[in-house]
């Protein structure tokens, strides 16, 4: 079962975001509402992919995003503001914009993981 780093800080959009996933065969880790939980998650667990919500704690999902791309860890955005709050060199990267629905998250988690995970989405 593929592990999904969820950092979400509202309650509400992560019980959601993991019932989503946990629904289509993944295993949710999180949500991490801080920067520590992320490391610690990442410590104990094998990551295969990460859903950031942009605005989460003290904006620290961007930090995060720069350490997963570089161990090699597929990066997706979540957020309820545009792509203009990031960083330029994170405005390439997937980014779902609230409102969502569960076809558009699992399209988006599709779009980061690699080809050869892809098949359970296809179904």
């Amino acid at each position: 079962m593929q592990r999904i780093l969820v950092v979400e800080d509202d309650g509400l959009q992560s019980f959601v975001i993991a019932r989503i996933l946990d629904q289509a065969g993944y295993e949710t880790i999180g949500p991490c509402l801080t920067l520590r939980q992320a490391c610690t998650a990442l410590e104990l667990y094998k990551i295969d992919a990460a859903l950031l919500d942009v605005g989460s704690g003290e904006g620290f999902a961007v930090v995060l995003a720069d350490h997963l791309s570089e161990t090699g860890i597929p990066v997706a955005f979540i957020d309820g503001y545009s792509t203009r709050g990031l960083l330029p060199k994170h405005r390439s990267r997937p980014y779902l914009a609230t409102p969502w629905s569960d076809r558009n998250l699992l399209a988006i988690l599709h779009g980061i993981l690699p080809a050869v995970n892809r098949d359970r989405l296809a179904s």
